[in-house]
């Protein structure tokens, strides 16, 4: 019985040291270009749940995850379970990231580096908060199986949400730019490699 159980603990181990390991890809950017936003569309705002869903930008975009995060006890975890930190161009390469600590408190995150591998503007510029949600089934599932060092393809869009209970979610889109904020993304699509 004890052998048992001690092999139990050693897969169950084994398995989530595998399942929260990184995914290292080597040197180079694994995610060269920019996410594509379309700023000029229209899409009528929507019920989901408890929820209404305000469409406010097309995104599509492919980005490595630097860090994540899954909320079950915030008022907002029943729409958005996870929070990801992505990278794109040079925040998607491992030399740089070699000297950059990302941590994640509070739907917020934090860089940290002993050396700056780039000017602080260019990282910036080059990395986002997702407030992922999940448009349907599929997605929540495949969002379960992330892991830091992904490569993500995502299609969807940037909204705003408010709650039946009277909280609003704005995401910090602007005109100019992606990253360097706080997205509210609903996904249509995601894959991985």
């Amino acid at each position: 019985m004890i052998k048992n159980i001690t092999f139990l603990l050693i897969l169950i181990g084994t398995y989530s040291l595998w399942t929260n390991s990184p995914i290292e890809h080597g040197p180079g950017e694994i995610a060269p270009n920019d996410p594509v936003i379309e700023y000029n569309f229209w899409k009528e705002t929507f019920n989901h749940d408890n929820y209404t869903i305000s469409p406010v930008r097309r995104i599509e975009t492919q980005a490595r995850i630097l860090s994540q995060k899954r909320f079950f006890f915030d008022n907002k975890a029943g729409i958005s379970p996870y929070d990801y930190v992505i990278g794109w161009g040079p925040m998607s390469d491992e030399r740089n990231l070699n000297e950059v600590e990302i941590s994640q408190n509070n739907r917020s995150f934090e860089i940290e580096m002993k050396k700056p591998p780039l000017p602080m503007s260019v990282m910036t510029n080059h990395i986002a908060l997702l407030h992922a949600v999940p448009a349907n089934s599929f997605v929540a599932d495949d969002l379960k199986r992330t892991r830091v060092g992904h490569i993500v393809n995502i299609k969807g869009y940037i909204v705003d949400i408010k709650q039946s209970q009277g909280w609003m979610w704005k995401s910090s889109y602007n005109e100019k730019e992606f990253g360097n904020g706080s997205e509210v993304i609903w996904i249509e699509e995601i894959s991985l490699k």
